[in-house]
């Protein structure tokens, strides 16, 4: 019995020791174990901390893999699609709004409101011209509102002396074209304001600029065009009164009519020359 016993002891005793020598296996194991798993957790938080890296190339990551890139803290600039570039335009010119209808064609629009149909293109930013859609907004280059000028000054004498030219019964009606091929065809509605015009036709070939050209009066009455292209067989006539300038319609702004049966018209160029000459009948 006592031998048992015995017996019963030792083995308790084993047990209790293989239990001791294994917690103390699994403490050293954990305390070696420890460092190296907090090692990636350093790191992971030193990479959500650190300032932008630089781009390395490819080729120098580990085992020939490509090496990521940690992607500039700054974004790039971007335009606003919404936006777009206004086009240049010319002096004294404004783009106006038109809404294509059915059968328009760029070419109507442009005789229409007398410009080119390079103008238009350049305008809308096109390259097609025959790409034009129902219900499409076109921007019209346009002369902008018309600058009157209303100041009298003396016309030159040489100038007045310039003879007009006649017909064979004659009449001193028949208008002298100059040579860039702009003629004043009529004065109607001589001495009354709310009719009298001076009608102005080109008659040479292509388009032609009037920006700057006057019209005189012998009594030293001046108007200015504006910028207004002429094109061939075009014409535009210059009301003495006030009124909503267009294309082919200007006003001259007076309260009084200006021409009278007799008195000679002068149109100078931009350079100030004598381009025609028209006697009122």
């Amino acid at each position: 019995m006592k031998r048992w016993k015995r017996l019963a002891y030792y083995l308790l005793i084993n047990v209790l020791v293989s239990a001791c020598t294994t917690l103390a296996v699994l403490a050293m194991w954990d305390r070696a174990r420890g460092p190296a798993e907090a090692l990636p957790n350093s790191a992971a938080l030193a990479q959500t901390t650190a300032t932008p890296a630089l781009t390395i190339n490819a080729s120098a990551g580990l085992g020939g893999q490509p090496s990521q890139t940690t992607p500039a803290a700054a974004e790039p600039t971007q335009l606003d699609p919404t936006e777009e570039p206004t086009p240049e335009l010319a002096p004294g010119v404004e783009l106006v709004e038109y809404q294509v209808q059915a059968g328009d064609t760029l070419g109507g629009i442009a005789v229409e409101f007398d410009v080119s149909v390079a103008e238009i293109l350049k305008a809308n930013d096109l390259e097609d011209a025959d790409t034009l859609e129902v219900g499409q907004v076109l921007m019209i280059p346009q002369p902008v509102e018309v600058a009157v000028d209303t100041e009298r000054t003396a016309l030159p004498e040489a100038e007045l002396e310039t003879p007009a030219a006649t017909d064979a019964a004659g009449s001193t009606q028949t208008p002298k074209p100059g040579p860039g091929g702009v003629t004043i065809e009529s004065v109607v509605g001589a001495g009354d304001l709310s009719s009298e015009r001076v009608k102005l036709v080109r008659t040479g070939p292509g388009e032609l600029s009037l920006a700057g050209w006057q019209l005189l009066e012998e009594d030293g009455a001046v108007f200015t065009f504006p910028q207004l292209n002429l094109f061939e067989g075009g014409a535009v006539n210059l009301y003495t009164r006030s009124g909503q300038s267009t294309v082919v319609e200007l006003y001259w702004g007076l309260d009084a009519p200006v021409w009278d049966s007799g008195e000679t018209v002068v149109l100078l160029d931009a350079d100030g020359n004598v381009h025609t000459t028209y006697t009122v009948p």
